[in-house]
């Protein structure tokens, strides 16, 4: 699916071959009955043939699994989990840790963006290095205000209310990294209103989600306790590994939720 080149969470209904961009239905201005025209150069838009042809999203489960199975995203998830399990043994080890997550985050987030545009297969690992650092900066901003509005609630609004809205802020944080995948803006994310309007016009697809992630979460946490509190590194390795294809998963769901 097309998306607007200033509403990216908007469908493109209208395309401007002067501007060469793809508009929705709020960016053109309806000068005659049924003839739109750019807001910009004020040229007549071509209708963007609606893709009626999407899978439904329920029905993607196993292709979505196996999408964290290919090539190159398994040669990342790898590679980062590796880089995470010997971290310890190097110098600067809290660096190595952040380079190799701030890569998979890269990569999560080029998923997400490469699938919300209609690519269904992984993209390139090289779009995992450059800005993995500044990402995960980003990110923490995200958590640090969500975490702020969630204190500022409980110590103002109560416990029971304050409660709530905790439950609220963790169950809208996939649609928070999803805004701020496709605006690139911290504000946006941290935007409650954005979150919950795209969660109900997501509708049943997104209580699907986040029932997925509560199952993909409690299935690392069963790895964990398999192997006691002592995890040797092959399974501190394979708990890593799961978790990082499973990261990968999310994103690239997260992202067909958005096609």
């Amino acid at each position: 699916m097309k998306v607007c080149e200033y509403h990216p969470l908007s469908g493109a209904s209208y395309h401007c071959a002067e501007c060469t961009v793809s508009l929705c239905e709020t960016c053109c201005d309806e000068q005659h009955p049924h003839v739109m025209h750019c807001f910009v150069c004020n040229q007549a838009l071509q209708v963007v043939p609606a893709n009626n042809g999407a899978e439904p999203f329920w029905r993607r489960f196993d292709k979505a699994f196996r999408y964290g199975l290919s090539r190159q995203a398994l040669v990342l998830v790898g590679g980062v989990s590796l880089v995470t399990t010997f971290a310890g043994f190097l110098p600067f080890s809290l660096l190595w840790y952040l380079l190799a997550f701030g890569a998979l985050m890269k990569y999560s987030f080029s998923c997400l963006q490469a699938t919300a545009n209609g690519q269904m297969t992984p993209p390139d690992i090289a779009t995992a290095f450059g800005g993995g650092l500044s990402l995960l900066l980003r990110l923490l901003g995200i958590v640090i205000a969500t975490l702020l509005s969630v204190a500022l609630a409980f110590s103002v609004l109560g416990p029971v209310i304050g409660g709530i809205v905790g439950i609220v802020a963790v169950a809208a944080l996939p649609a928070s990294l999803i805004i701020f995948a496709m605006t690139d803006r911290i504000g946006d994310a941290v935007n409650p209103l954005g979150a919950l309007q795209l969660m109900s016009t997501v509708g049943l697809p997104y209580g699907l989600l986040l029932a997925i992630l509560l199952v993909m979460s409690g299935s690392v946490q069963v790895i964990s306790e398999l192997f006691g509190a002592n995890l040797s590194w092959l399974a501190l390795s394979l708990n890593s590994m799961v978790s990082n294809y499973y990261t990968v998963v999310t994103f690239h769901l997260m992202g067909y939720m958005l096609f």
